[in-house]
């Protein structure tokens, strides 16, 4: 499943994926997890800071999301090892960056739930979407 982790809890695997600063007009992209995990230290308590970041470690299909709301980074590690079971169904969608070298994917992740409205019958709700790397 997902949940809230800290900096110093970021695995040091190999992730890929891109970060924004409040001040840039594009993102970097990730060349090393430890120097990005230094760089949110480092702006945790000033400007620039980082907007947002979007990470993905193909081998062990951990996603990360950060987020920075109200002065404090939300860091939410997504384990999609955990959502595959019959309860869940994944789409994986292709999207068009602002530069061909920014390609990328993401993962819809669906859950059946019964519904009430359709007699109890089991629908497909989305629960989220997780960023799963460049496609070039």
């Amino acid at each position: 499943m997902d949940k809230e982790i800290n900096i110093k809890d970021i695995p040091e695997e190999s992730f890929e994926g891109y970060y924004w600063y409040s001040d840039a007009h594009d993102p970097m992209l990730l060349k090393d997890i430890r120097s990005f995990k230094q760089e949110l230290l480092d702006s945790q308590n000033g400007l620039p800071f980082i907007i947002e970041a979007n990470l993905y470690d193909t081998k062990n299909q951990i996603g990360l999301s950060v987020r920075h709301i109200d002065g404090q980074y939300k860091i939410a590690q997504i384990n999609l090892k955990d959502f595959q079971t019959d309860e869940f169904s994944i789409v994986e969608k292709h999207f068009k960056g602002i530069a061909e070298k920014y390609n990328f994917k993401m993962l819809e992740i669906w859950q059946a739930e019964k519904d009430p409205l359709l007699e109890g019958l089991l629908v497909k709700r989305p629960l989220l979407s997780v960023f799963a790397g460049f496609t070039n």
